[in-house]
């Protein structure tokens, strides 16, 4: 007896199983893939070409804004202004335009503060002015935009995913994480971090 209720559960849960539709992708979901070492600093002409063959649909790429790597090598003049001489935004025209070229969508995380911006504190604690921030942003998504004609007058592919920082909850990215007050620590990233926010989506 004990046999035949197993084998007519086992049927049951066959026949259940067979019923159930096959999983399918979602057609919002898109591969992509985040290095910076080969993606930004490595050799595009082998880099991009591996990437088309991974059938990767999206890079991340840090656009630095300070620092090693960084887009601003002084504080700007204008710096809302794309074309302030302070940037040097050349390592980024060409990741966009090998994504382009390869129909490949980027998507830039603006990350790590200037000294000039936060005293020397460095680059994974908030700028002092979130404006100074904002400003950076603006002159980014200007030359990103699609409409923003670089030094040869091409017209650089534009870019339409954007994120704030990385890991605001680690201190490796945005420290301090807590500040003491009178006898208690408070959370002090999340503060940071909003205000971060708030001034790259301004």
């Amino acid at each position: 007896m004990r046999r035949g209720a197993a084998a007519v559960a086992a049927a049951l849960c066959a026949a259940a199983l067979l019923g159930v539709p096959s999983a399918s992708a979602s057609r919002f979901l898109q591969h992509g893939i985040f290095d910076d070492a080969s993606i930004q600093y490595g050799n595009p002409d082998k880099v991009f070409p591996v990437l088309q063959t991974l059938r990767a649909k999206l890079i991340r790429v840090n656009l630095v804004w300070g620092g090693p790597g960084g887009v601003a090598k002084r504080r700007p003049a204008n710096a809302a202004n794309p074309a302030d001489p302070a940037y040097d935004w050349s390592s980024y025209d060409r990741t966009v335009n090998y994504a382009a070229q390869f129909g490949i969508k980027v998507v830039f995380s603006i990350v790590r503060t200037p000294p000039w911006a936060n005293g020397a504190a460095g680059g994974n604690v908030a700028p002092r002015n979130a404006l100074d921030l904002q400003r950076f942003a603006a002159a980014a998504a200007t030359r990103y935009s699609g409409t923003y004609a670089a030094a040869d007058g091409r017209l650089l592919p534009p870019v339409r995913h954007w994120l704030a920082w990385n890991e605001p909850n680690n201190p490796a990215f945005l420290r301090p994480q807590y500040r003491k007050v009178g006898a208690r620590w408070v959370a002090q990233s999340p503060i940071d971090y909003a205000k971060i926010c708030n001034a790259i989506y301004r």
